[in-house]
């Protein structure tokens, strides 16, 4: 007897997968479609012809027919989209828009009896500046930076998961180290068309990082992990690093000094959210280590993450 094994795949429903984790994130859905039947939200701009044999809702967070979550009715969300906005003001804007966008899913999936498991990735700018402490997910939220204003479109979630109206979880990563977003703009384009590595401040204040690749091999990780109605915190229990010997890495790596700023040069250069960011202090860690057994780590410290990122190869023996 030949049974049909693409009857016992799991249906997940991806929001935000073209983005900076979520491009990563679909290429390990893809690899892994015996298990699992993909669907992803995408606006009408996207490349297509990238994610063959990917279900593609066409749409964005606001606007997408929500009938195709009852058609659907998949076993998991992944929610990784954020609404984008300039300035203050913009971002702001921006996350209320999220916000009703976020509220508006929320009540379809109760109205109609849906509770697939919803990840929902946000970050640990929620925790702010906190010196040397350690922060687990207890910790008391206190936005700086970006999050001050993107924090918004997030409560929603934080909602279901207090309420447990919705089997939610909301998974809280450090600092993304990939060929991408904050890592390109502020370290590798600053490399390429100014020949510095900058430096805001003294570069006391702690860093958690993980490579894009673990962070987005970890929420995959996470869909068969006991990861019901929590907040998780992402990241590389134990390993931190201050920003000036995260910066003196990629100097020494790439043999360009350091251009150090102050708080208002980095203001006028970078934007007040950027220069908040980059003197924040948080050594993230964890209250749920029994989620990472079997996790199959891709980088197991900082150094090479860097490099990796740098385009440096690595002596692992060394490492």
């Amino acid at each position: 007897m030949i049974t049909n094994t693409m009857d016992s795949r799991k249906k997940i429903l991806v929001f935000g997968g073209t983005g900076f984790i979520g491009s990563e994130f679909v290429k390990i859905l893809m690899a892994n479609r015996d298990a699992y039947e993909i669907y992803l939200l995408m606006h009408t701009r996207g490349k297509f012809r990238e994610y063959e044999g990917i279900k593609i809702i066409t749409g964005n967070l606001s606007g997408f027919n929500l009938s195709w979550l009852k058609k659907i009715n998949p076993d998991y969300i992944v929610h990784m989209a954020r609404m984008q906005g300039r300035g203050k003001l913009g971002r702001f804007l921006a996350a209320k828009r999220g916000a009703n966008a976020n509220k508006r899913i929320i009540n379809y999936l109760l109205k109609n009896n849906l509770h697939p498991r919803i990840i929902y990735v946000s970050g640990s700018l929620v925790y702010g500046s906190v010196g040397e402490k350690i922060v687990r997910e207890d910790q008391q939220l206190s936005p700086t930076s970006f999050a001050e204003q993107y924090i918004l479109a997030e409560r929603p979630w934080m909602e279901c998961l207090k309420n447990k109206s919705l089997p939610v979880s909301i998974v809280r990563p450090p600092w993304i180290v990939g060929h991408g977003s904050w890592f390109k703009h502020f370290f590798l384009d600053q490399i390429k068309y100014e020949s510095k590595v900058p430096l805001i401040g003294e570069g006391n204040n702690w860093m958690s990082v993980i490579s894009l690749q673990d962070c987005a091999g970890l929420i995959y990780h996470c869909l068969n992990a006991e990861l019901n109605n929590i907040f998780f915190n992402i990241c590389m229990p134990g390993i931190y690093i201050k920003m000036k010997d995260f910066v003196a890495i990629i100097s020494e790596s790439v043999t360009i000094p350091v251009q150090s700023y102050s708080t208002q040069q980095a203001k006028k250069l970078f934007g007040a959210a950027a220069a908040a960011a980059f003197q924040t202090s948080v050594r993230l860690h964890t209250n749920y280590e029994d989620i990472y057994l079997g996790y199959p780590w891709q980088h197991f410290d900082i150094e090479s993450i860097i490099k990796s990122n740098l385009r440096i190869p690595v002596n692992h023996s060394e490492v």
